[in-house]
């Protein structure tokens, strides 16, 4: 990441980057030392450098809908509590925190809403894979599904206030 130079590599040795940047805007101008940094790092590594200085209170809510026509919406809830759930669960995906089951009756047909709690995106990358965006529907599911989101949305939980 940089030269070695003792001064500064015993000072700064295990800061990131974007640490770095902060702790070195704060030199003093008469200070009568040069710092020039040639930093080579990649997407992925910005990526984490992001993530791991995101506010840690930060959870990613990851949303997707799913619809069945009645007669197998009773089916459906059965897969989803007995299989598909445990099979996520049985990833061990560090960061996922649990996963809520929504249910409403439509006019034609049943709608469900599964909401994933996560730790950060790179918990959703762990679980889905690089294309995190993309939807988890076992084949079980599908044949049982009338239709459903081939993309799953993503949000920041901003704000939770329990009672």
């Amino acid at each position: 990441m940089y030269k070695n130079n003792s001064r500064f590599s015993s000072k700064f040795r295990n800061y990131s980057p974007l640490q770095l940047s902060y702790n070195l805007t704060g030199l003093r101008p008469q200070s009568a030392t040069i710092l020039i940094l040639t930093v080579s790092i990649n997407a992925d590594e910005i990526d984490n450098i992001i993530l791991q200085n995101n506010d840690s209170n930060t959870m990613i809510a990851r949303l997707w809908h799913g619809y069945t026509r009645f007669e197998n919406a009773d089916a459906y809830e059965n897969l989803l509590r007995t299989e598909v759930f445990p099979s996520i669960e049985s990833k061990n995906v560090k960061g996922y925190r649990k996963i809520s089951l929504l249910k409403r009756k439509l006019e034609k047909e049943v709608e469900f809403i599964t909401i994933m709690l996560f730790d950060d995106i790179q918990s959703v990358k762990q679980f889905v894979g690089e294309d995190y965006e993309r939807s988890y529907v076992p084949e079980k599911a599908r044949v049982i599904l009338s239709r459903h989101d081939e993309r799953s949305q993503h949000f920041e939980i901003i704000n939770e206030i329990d009672y």
